[in-house]
């Protein structure tokens, strides 16, 4: 946003902000970038893709095109436009398309067949889109941010902190080159003030910095694409059991809660939210839930999956019976295997994308449902129980978007699996792999 701050806080003409910026936004983004880099955040395979059309658009855009654009682009009768009030039209309808963009772009599912098939194309498309931010980013000086990160979301499936790391690495190619073609192209630079505005920035950063790694990844991702939801895994590291509870305009939703219910109740109390549903994912047997209580005192309906024989008020799901809470959607997915009632619970966003999946003791992180701990209370065997969770997985999981987030019902240190991760939540893409 170094653009409009120029122009409209600082008072210096559209044209020369564009040039400015490109140094500010270049420098700011590669020492935010280094951090990523450090971690292991950056994918250099996204970065070259489209970091080389796109700065060899940039410097080209900024050598030769950019001085050649007339001080008056349009004129008619008395009214006007301006090299400069061309710039900052452009930049506000680039803001507007971004946003649109941002909250409207649905997640395509993307099969293991698919991925062999359209390969190419998406490196094609990754390609293109770097040419055109290139040649964004010479004309107004913006790094494009908001461009390239659903790409790398969307087309590299990259992870929301990925993508976030190589952003910044193509910006700063991108920015810096362009400003390399303004110095070649004999544009006047003001150092002094540059390098007080920018180290400014840079200051930001290491704030920024410092807040990026309070923040979540499910959260970087809502907050980018304007979704009103909130979702909070209260995770008990004895049990290693992971509870959630969920909120949208009002209404909310408990998945697998611990036999304490008050955090629940907390929660809600102060985000004035009304607890609509208690969804099971299977009937436990390491753990008490609270499931009951909750719904005395908040007037809940618990949920569980087909086949559920609850001795107390409950409802019976059907498989792909679909629950609304505010502006998202729940939609409950019989996955037996683990016990013969367990389901998944596939929430989409306001926007109707395929956003995350709770998975119980159906799906780990790392590992999947014990098949051998139902078999008395179904008369089958471990055998038949492994079977029907193989066909859950391959039939009800695998075909989401790899995008999806998985929320699973236990983490690393309990019994029901020996492989476990020591994360508690991951994209499905990186379980798939």
């Amino acid at each position: 946003m170094a653009l409009p701050v120029m122009v409209y806080l600082l008072g210096i003409s559209p044209v020369q902000s564009t040039v400015y910026s490109l140094f500010t936004v270049g420098t700011v983004s590669a020492l935010g970038a280094l951090n990523y880099i450090r971690n292991g955040r950056v994918n250099l395979k996204s970065v070259i893709t489209f970091a080389v059309p796109s700065f060899i658009t940039v410097y080209i855009t900024r050598r030769l095109i950019v001085p050649e654009i007339p001080p008056v682009v349009w004129e008619a009768d008395n009214f006007q436009i301006t090299r400069e009030t061309a710039v900052m039209l452009l930049f506000a309808v680039l803001m507007m398309a971004a946003a649109v963009f941002m909250i409207r772009s649905r997640e395509t599912d993307r099969s293991d067949a698919d991925k062999g098939t359209v390969g190419m194309s998406r490196t094609l498309l990754i390609a293109a889109e770097g040419a055109g931010v290139g040649m964004l980013t010479g004309i107004l000086g913006a790094g494009g941010g908001f461009l390239i990160i659903p790409s790398l979301v969307l087309l590299s499936k990259l992870t929301m902190k990925e993508a976030v790391g190589t952003s910044l690495t193509i910006i700063a190619i991108n920015s810096l080159t362009g400003f390399i073609g303004d110095i070649h192209a004999g544009q006047y630079i003001d150092w002094l003030f540059l390098l007080s505005f920018t180290g400014i920035a840079m200051a930001g950063i290491f704030v920024g910095s410092y807040f990026s790694g309070l923040i979540s990844e499910q959260k970087l991702k809502n907050y980018s694409a304007g979704i009103h939801m909130k979702i909070e895994q209260i995770y008990t590291g004895c049990l290693a059991q992971g509870s959630y509870y969920i909120h949208s305009k009002g209404e909310g939703v408990v998945i697998d809660p611990l036999r304490e219910v008050t955090p629940y109740l907390e929660r809600a109390k102060a985000d004035n939210v009304r607890i609509k549903y208690i969804f099971e994912t299977h009937f436990h047997a390491d753990f008490v839930s609270g499931h009951v209580t909750l719904a005395e005192k908040t007037g809940a309906q618990i949920v569980y999956g087909p086949g559920a024989t609850p001795a107390f008020k409950a409802h019976t799901s059907k498989d792909g019976e679909i629950f609304k809470v505010g502006d998202i959607t729940f939609k409950l997915l019989h996955t037996p295997g683990h016990t013969m009632e367990s389901s998944v619970f596939l929430l989409s966003d306001e926007q109707g994308r395929e956003h995350a999946v709770f998975t119980g003791d159906t799906l780990f992180l790392g590992d999947v449902g014990r098949p051998d701990l139902a078999q008395k209370g179904a008369e089958l065997t471990q055998e038949d129980l492994a079977s029907y969770l193989y066909d859950s997985l391959r039939k009800k999981i695998m075909p989401l978007p790899d995008s999806v987030i998985v929320y699973p019902a236990h983490g690393a240190g309990s019994a029901c699996g020996k492989n476990m991760m020591k994360e508690t939540y991951d994209t499905l893409g990186n379980q798939k792999k």
